[in-house]
C-alpha cells in the first residue's frame, strides 16, 4: 500500500505529464507571433536607421556642394577684381571670409587650408600692379589664372569620400546579419 504523500507526488507528476494539447498549440502560436513581431520590428528599425544615415550623408554632401560653389563664385570674382583694381571691395572680401568660416564647421582641414591660400592670393593680388587684358590673356595661356585648382581638387576628394562612405553605409546595412535574418523570416 502506498502512503498518502507518495500518492500525491505520483498524481502531481501524472498531471504535469498529461498536458492538454490545446495549451501546447496556443503557446506555440503565441511564441510564433512574438518571434514574428520582433523580427518585423527589427527589420523595420534597421531599414529606417540605414535610410536615415543615408539621408544625413546626402544632406551633408548637398550643403558642402552649395558652400563650395558659393566660395568658387565669390573667389573668382574677387580674384579678377584684384588683378584689375588697386583697392579691394571690403564687403565682398568679408563675404569670402564668411564662407571660409562656414567651411570650418563642415569641411576637412585640407579644404579649409586651400581656401585660406586662395584668400591670401586674392589679398596679395590687390597690392600688385593692375593687369591689362593682354596680360590676363597671357596668364590664361600659361594656366596661371586658376587659383582655385587645388581648392577644387580638395573639395572633390572630400565629396568622393562622402560618396564612398554613403555607399559603404548602405552596403553594410543591406548585408548585415540582422537584415538577412529579417528577409529570411519574411
Amino acid at each position: 500500500m502506498l502512503s498518502a504523500g507518495r500518492r500525491a507526488r505520483n498524481l502531481d507528476a501524472e498531471d504535469m505529464i498529461s498536458m492538454d494539447p490545446a495549451y501546447v498549440t496556443a503557446l506555440a502560436a503565441l511564441a510564433g507571433s512574438a518571434i514574428g513581431g520582433m523580427t518585423s520590428f527589427c527589420s523595420s528599425w534597421l531599414g529606417q536607421s540605414a535610410q536615415f544615415r543615408t539621408q544625413l550623408l546626402l544632406s551633408d554632401k548637398g550643403r558642402k556642394q552649395e558652400l563650395y560653389r558659393d566660395f568658387v563664385d565669390e573667389a573668382s570674382n574677387l580674384y579678377i577684381d584684384a588683378l584689375t583694381h588697386d583697392t579691394p571691395d571690403l564687403s565682398k572680401a568679408i563675404r569670402l571670409y564668411a564662407l571660409i568660416n562656414r567651411m570650418r564647421v563642415l569641411s576637412s582641414h585640407k579644404v579649409i587650408e586651400e581656401a585660406h591660400k586662395v584668400a591670401r592670393l586674392i589679398v596679395d593680388s590687390y597690392t600688385e600692379p593692375n593687369k591689362s587684358f593682354k596680360e590676363i590673356r597671357a596668364m590664361v595661356g600659361q594656366h596661371a589664372l586658376d587659383p582655385l585648382h587645388a581648392f577644387s581638387e580638395a573639395c572633390r576628394e572630400e565629396l568622393l569620400q562622402l560618396s564612398t562612405r554613403r555607399s559603404t553605409t548602405a552596403l553594410s546595412a543591406a548585408t548585415s546579419p540582422e537584415s538577412n535574418a529579417s528577409r529570411a523570416a519574411s
